[in-house]
Parts: structure tokens; C-alpha cells; sequence
């Protein structure tokens, strides 16, 4: 809807779908002032931001509170989901680096259905976070080319952050 925030948005739709379920908003940015306060009651955290800042923050979050996430992004035709579990890499494990550029959907657009592809996946991983199924991974999607790739990523022995719990 234009003019609207996508997490009213987004809580509208889901109230339509099931007007007996609680949607709990929390509209506004994320940042280090606001984080406890947003997520700290959550067990699971669905990251679906577009910030490659806010992304590394909530998964040093995560992995500091002992949270789980499930992170998801989509640019152009590709879609990637990050499943950090309590064992496994944190996102500066995946990406040690954080670039101080990156391509945003505005500049690169997306394809609309590489959305409904990755949040479909992110839903069910954290469905297998819920009942115990899911472990940590790397998915990334091409749809462009039909293509699935799944890794599982480790914590590296490097990771400053996975060994200090302090941001580098």
C-alpha cells in the first residue's frame, strides 16, 4: 500500500488471514539503542531488513542472547536465507567483511516472486527452528537459472566476534 509501512502493512495482512492471532508491531529502525528493547523478548528472530549494518547487528544480538535467526534477503533474481543456530557461524563468520557499499533493492530491483520464494523458505525454517529440525545453513536461490545451493557453514576460528562476543 503506498503511504503505508510495511510492517503495518504486513500485520494487516496477516490479521486478515487469521483474525485470532496476536501481531505484535515494532515499527521503526533498529538500531544499537533500540535492539534490546525490539527483540529481546523473542526467541526467533526473522530478520528480513534491507541494511547490511542492521543485519550484522541483530545477528551479534542473536548470538550474544543465545537468540535464534533466521535471515533472508533478496536483490534482483537472487534470494539467501541464514539459519544461525546456537552452534553454528555467526553472520560475521559468513561475512567478515562489511562492505561499505552494497547494492539496495531501489538501485538493483527485485523479482516479485523471489520474495514469495524466500520468505516461503525462511517460514520453514523456522518452523524447523520451532520443533527442532533445523540446523545452521546457508541457502542461496537463483532464480533466474532455477537454482538451489545449501551449504553449512561453520564457525571459523578467526571470527572475532564468535570468540569475544565483542563487536570487532
Amino acid at each position: 500500500m503506498i503511504g503505508q509501512s510495511k510492517v503495518s502493512h504486513a500485520a494487516e495482512f496477516a490479521r486478515r488471514l487469521n483474525s485470532k492471532i496476536e501481531v505484535v508491531v515494532h515499527d521503526g529502525f533498529i538500531n544499537k539503542e533500540s535492539i534490546e528493547k525490539t527483540i529481546k523478548d523473542y526467541d526467533i528472530i526473522a530478520d528480513c531488513t534491507d541494511n547490511i549494518h542492521t543485519r550484522y547487528l541483530i545477528s551479534d544480538y542473536c548470538r550474544t542472547n543465545n537468540k535464534l535467526l533466521v535471515a533472508a534477503s533478496v536483490l534482483k533474481w537472487e534470494g539467501q536465507i541464514f539459519v544461525l543456530n546456537h552452534d553454528g557461524p555467526c553472520y560475521r563468520c559468513l561475512l567478515p567483511e562489511i562492505k561499505e557499499y552494497t547494492q539496495n533493492c531501489d538501485e538493483a530491483g527485485i523479482i516479485s516472486p523471489c520474495c514469495g520464494i524466500i520468505g516461503s523458505l525462511q517460514a520453514a525454517e523456522i518452523i524447523k527452528l520451532i520443533i527442532g529440525q533445523s540446523k545452521s545453513q546457508l541457502i542461496v536461490v537463483d532464480a533466474l537459472n532455477s537454482e538451489f545451493n545449501v551449504s553449512k557453514p561453520t564457525r571459523k576460528t578467526t571470527c572475532q566476534f564468535c570468540q569475544t562476543k565483542t563487536i570487532p
